[in-house]
């Protein structure tokens, strides 16, 4: 199941869960900048990224972003394929979300 979120519902979602597992799919550069917290980084783009989204726990429910929502809709059908079961997307990127980040 894939929950579509604004920025703002994405906001209160990480206010009200903290058993979340986040998965930023930017790349390593983009990554360091800024990201939401507890965050964890898979490159979708690169050549490991089926092996490293076929690692996590399928049952686990996540939240996926990128910068505006495009490679984190490629992301969503990959784990889709894979079979995980509830997935989050902020769908318009990182950049719709006016909540705390973390920069390096």
């Amino acid at each position: 199941m894939i929950h579509e979120l604004s920025g703002e519902e994405c906001q209160v979602l990480l206010s009200e869960r903290d058993d979340l597992r986040i998965i930023d799919v930017r790349n390593e550069e983009e990554f360091g900048k800024y990201r939401l917290p507890n965050a964890i980084n898979i490159d979708i783009m690169s050549n490991n990224s089926v092996e490293s989204f076929s690692m996590l726990n399928k049952d686990d429910e996540y939240l996926v972003y990128c910068a505006i929502g495009v490679r984190s809709r490629s992301a969503i059908k990959l784990m889709e394929q894979l079979g995980f079961s509830v997935i989050n997307h902020l769908t318009e990127g990182i950049i719709s979300y006016q909540g705390q980040v973390v920069r390096d």
